[in-house]
């Protein structure tokens, strides 16, 4: 007879496995999904809700895109209510054994641009104010302990250089959307992810924290060059 406590830590390797491909299934279909946006040449308002809803509604909800990249199993929402705010995709990824619905990813949108990236006034300090601090401080539920930013860059500029100027604001003052003062640790760097987690994708990062609860999260940061889709 199998020792409980065998059960127990073997179902946590596998829930823990099951949850990480997830999320990573799920970015390699937003990459998919970007891509098809560049090739199909269509060009957005310079606006954060409108380049989500291109990526969500032209293609991450659409049969045929899913179908074909392997999306079948996850649902994905735009917009939806999360604590006292919205979040700006959920993704659903149902399994027999979920307990309730409050299993499932989290995926923030943010413009940047190549204006004051070292201040803390500027899109790169409210990357972190309201995008990353979101999931440190449980704002943003982090249940299944992954969840993604997306990262819309909207001006000419090194996106190497631009997440460089991101880590050099971790650990400052900055005053989120509702006028509050945050700060992430600077130990939560945003550091480049293998090349063979998102193949042929480059500007792919990932970042660890621990919560204000003590949860330890990982956060996949994506770079989304969309200077080019973007009207001026």
């Amino acid at each position: 007879m199998i020792a409980p406590v065998s059960v127990n830590a073997d179902s946590f390797i596998r829930a823990k496995q099951y949850y990480s491909n997830g999320i990573v299934a799920i970015l390699r279909g937003c990459v998919q999904a970007y891509n098809q946006l560049l090739s199909d040449g269509i060009v957005c308002n310079n606006n954060e809700n409108q380049i989500r809803n291109v990526l969500v509604d032209n293609y991450l909800k659409k049969k045929a895109f899913k179908k074909k990249y392997k999306l079948g199993r996850f649902l994905f929402l735009s917009e939806t209510i999360e604590g006292d705010g919205r979040a700006d995709i959920h993704v659903f990824s149902p399994k027999k054994n979920f307990l309730d619905d409050s299993q499932y990813y989290l995926i923030e949108c943010k413009r940047l641009d190549n204006q004051g990236v070292d201040t803390i006034s500027g899109l790169n300090a409210k990357y972190i104010a309201n995008g990353v601090y979101r999931f440190v401080s449980e704002y943003y539920s982090c249940n299944l302990r992954s969840n993604g930013l997306f990262g819309f860059v909207v001006s000419d500029m090194g996106i190497n250089a631009n997440v460089k100027s991101i880590n050099g604001l971790l650990g400052k003052n900055i005053k989120d959307d509702k006028g509050n003062v945050v700060s992430v640790p600077s130990i939560g760097k945003l550091c480049p992810c293998n090349k063979k987690l998102i193949p042929g994708f480059q500007y792919v990062y990932k970042s660890r924290h621990t919560t204000i609860n003590g949860k330890r999260i990982t956060l996949y940061h994506l770079m989304f060059d969309f200077s080019r889709n973007v009207k001026p």
